[in-house]
């Protein structure tokens, strides 16, 4: 059901609603109550009339149906089938006049508060269609009568398509009846279902649909059987005999549902790489007979048909027979350029060349796998429960190599040099190739507003990819006077040594739920909603969900000015910042915050990313903000430029003695590079009320670089001896997930 709230088009608003009005148990079968009457007692038919078990008792009970109508003339109930249950929502009146010609109406919908009307009519040759609108859209009925039932469909798009039927009936009313029943044969389905718990067999389920191919249970059975059915052991010819029955069974319900169920037919196929041949006949269906020519299905269509495709070849590489692996080579060549970062494209690819003797093209494979983040990993997870003893991509790559080149050396280089040319193509791609819509040109529409997007990421964590390369994309759209990054990395899933106290409270701040989780002018996005995590493949979609919001955010005008000046000067770091522009009854909400920001960070992390932009090292005034003084937003700090990698020494030192671990010297880089200060006023959460901006909002933001700063080029003493700092640490253990207690916040 959540499918369909979700959908754009606000596909069957009104039939999504109505399960939750219809059906206030959230749509869940129940079992047959005990003396339900002798349908919920005795094996049911396949014949309408013989639903079961309503979720309510009703003073009528189920909706009295008529099996034998006379004609297509009279009143019918609409059903409409989800998760095993039948919801009746309207009573629909169907007149034929003296011309022959028909007339639909609504004649009772008490059950839905949606407003439907009929507004079309058509019956030709026992086919009936109506046009139904209500208060959130268009629905369109398409249905047979087969002489008992119009069984058919609901639908608001092509893809968007259930189960629906109109039933034969004499009341006028649906009210005194029960809101919904178990459709024919669902308590023999149920029962069925409850013996697999114990014992597993799929073609008990099978026997039951064939027996039944015209309950919408049986259609609704065998499509979840397909989906759970890798679960079985299962022959290809039992899959096959499984998609039979499953089309066997939409057979009934009308050409879209065929075509809805052949592409799932295709997708399972396909995503479960058996029989990718099967799956390709399936989805040329599934095209042919559902009519929709969107680019986005014929988008998904294509990745789908190259899935097959490569899986195929990944077949044919394998071959004992040279022609077939030689044609095999060339076809996956083809694919990397649509599938670039395809681990098993490449090592296929890699193995090929290494085996002919094609070291060149075999380092370069190879050497993407082993640069690229996670690409290595995820080759190496598939190996999880095989015999060890295979060499890993690293280990072949370092073999190729040293044979071409006669030792290792340069290899590190090398790697380093494919992932930031690989890594900075693809964020060239992603600006290129943006799909963000925009009402004009936003030079035009631009106001004096600089956007602030915080990062909270981790260098252990394998879906802060996307959201990393993302925000750097962001970053490169756009001057830094418009758009400002900041990275503040935690200990999520795990120990990460550019972790500070100031980047663990501001996660603490914003009550983030875990990494990655970007804010944009202190407002959290919402990654299920609008997703910015995975692999690098996901990066198009992260800069795309993102970037739509921080171009909402550049139009925005503000009074609000920031004044910023930082410098080093014999050692001494002064900054000094200060803002303007805001009214006597804003001033006691607002807080300054600052950031000390490391321009680019290189350190490898467990997550594949090498290289780090905008690493808060530390928040000048504390991460819980600078509060007004006599009605200014000013700050002004000194301190030896020293005392910047003593915080960050001591906290690490704290962290390790705490939780007894000792981070390797390269997850815990000191500062080497350049430095920006970062500035930018928010409203404090616990002070906005009713009828102001939103709480945490961010009003402003502005950066300067520090000046005069040179990096040292030794580590700077450690501030603490480790047994001393073990009696200080406050940090929640490494292996745990949990955020730190929120700090308490400056009146």
């Amino acid at each position: 059901m959540s499918s369909i709230v979700r959908s754009k088009s606000g596909l069957l608003c009104g039939i999504a609603l109505l399960a939750v009005t219809v059906l206030a148990s959230g749509c869940k079968p129940k079992p047959p109550a005990a003396g339900a009457g002798a349908a919920a007692g005795a094996a049911a038919t396949g014949e309408e009339g013989a639903q079961v078990a309503p979720s309510k008792k009703a003073p009528g009970g189920i909706v009295p149906i008529n099996r034998e109508p006379k004609s297509i003339e009279g009143n019918w109930v609409m059903v409409v089938t989800m998760q095993g249950r039948d919801q009746y929502i309207w009573v629909v009146k169907l007149v034929r006049d003296a011309d022959g010609k028909f007339s639909g109406s609504i004649i009772d919908s008490t059950k839905d508060k949606m407003a439907p009307e009929v507004t079309s009519t058509i019956v030709e040759d026992q086919t009936v269609k109506l046009g139904i609108k209500n208060s959130q859209g268009t629905i369109n009925f398409e249905g047979r009568f087969d002489g008992k039932v119009i069984r058919g469909t609901l639908s608001s798009g092509p893809q968007e398509v259930y189960l629906g039927r109109m039933l034969s009936t004499d009341v006028s009313s649906l009210t005194g009846y029960a809101d919904d029943a178990g459709p024919p044969a669902s308590d023999i389905f149920e029962k069925a279902f409850k013996a697999m718990k114990e014992q597993p067999n799929p073609k008990v389920i099978m026997t039951i649909a064939h027996e039944y191919p015209t309950s919408p249970v049986s259609f609704e059975a065998m499509s979840m059987l397909l989906q759970v059915s890798t679960r079985f052991e299962i022959t290809n010819e039992d899959v096959l005999a499984m998609i039979g029955e499953l089309l066997r069974c939409a057979e009934p319900w009308g050409p879209k549902i065929v075509a809805k169920t052949e592409l799932q037919c295709g997708e399972h196929l396909i995503a479960s790489r058996r029989l990718s041949e099967e799956g390709l006949k399936h989805l040329a269906r599934a095209e042919e007979l559902s009519g929709d020519s969107t680019a986005e299905f014929q988008q998904y269509i294509a990745t789908l048909r190259d899935a097959a495709a490569v899986q195929m070849s990944l077949e044919k590489i394998t071959s004992v027979a040279e022609a077939n692996r030689a044609e095999a080579y060339l076809e996956l060549k083809e694919l990397l350029k649509k599938q670039p970062f395809n681990s098993e494209i490449l090592i296929a690819l890699a193995g090929h060349a290494q085996a002919t003797q094609q070291s060149d093209d075999a380092i370069l494979y190879y050497s993407d796998i082993v640069a690229l983040p996670l690409l290595e990993q995820f080759l190496i997870s598939k190996r999880a429960g095989q015999p060890a003893g295979d060499p890993t991509p690293t280990e072949e790559l370092k073999k190729v190599w040293t044979e071409r080149h006669g030792d290792d050396k340069g290899l590190e280089a090398h790697l380093a040099t494919v992932h930031h040319t690989k890594l900075d193509a693809l964020i060239n791609e992603v600006r290129e190739k943006a799909t963000v819509a925009t009402d004009a040109d936003p030079k035009t529409a631009l106001g004096d507003h600089a956007v602030l997007v915080e990062l909270f990421t981790g260098a252990l964590c394998p879906p802060c990819v996307a959201a990393d390369l993302g925000v750097t994309a962001l970053s490169r759209q756009y001057p830094a006077a418009e758009v400002v990054t900041l990275r503040y990395h935690q200990h999520i899933p795990g120990p990460d040594g550019m972790t500070n106290q100031d980047s663990e409270d501001r996660f603490a701040f914003y009550e983030a739920g875990g990494t990655p989780t970007v804010t944009i002018d202190g407002m959290v996005v919402d990654s299920k909603q609008f997703p910015y995590t995975g692999p690098l493949q996901f990066t198009k979609s992260a800069y795309n969900n993102l970037r739509q919001f921080v171009d909402l955010r550049r139009k925005q005008s503000t009074p609000i000015r920031l004044q910023l000046e930082a410098s080093v000067k014999d050692g001494e770091l002064s900054i000094n910042a200060s803002a303007t522009g805001f009214t006597e009854e804003e001033l006691p909400s607002l807080r300054l915050r600052l950031a000390l920001a490391e321009e680019v960070v290189a350190s490898r992390a467990p997550n594949g990313i090498r290289q780090h932009e905008m690493v808060v090292r530390e928040m000048p005034g504390g991460a819980r903000g600078i509060a007004p003084k006599k009605g200014e937003l000013k700050y002004s700090y000194t301190m030896p430029i020293t005392d910047l990698q003593l915080h960050l020494d001591e906290y690490i030192q704290r962290f390790e003695s705490g939780n007894k671990i000792d981070l390797p010297a390269e997850m815990k880089p000191p500062v080497r590079g350049s430095l920006q200060l970062v500035g930018w006023v928010q409203v404090q959460g616990d002070k906005a009320t009713e009828g102001q901006v939103p709480p945490k909002l961010i009003l402003q933001t502005a950066i300067v670089p520090v000046t005069g700063f040179v990096a040292p080029t030794a580590p700077v003493p450690t501030a603490i001896p480790k047994d001393e700092a073990a009696t200080k640490s406050s940090t929640a253990p490494a292996e745990s997930t949990v955020k730190p207690p929120a700090p308490a916040l400056p009146e």
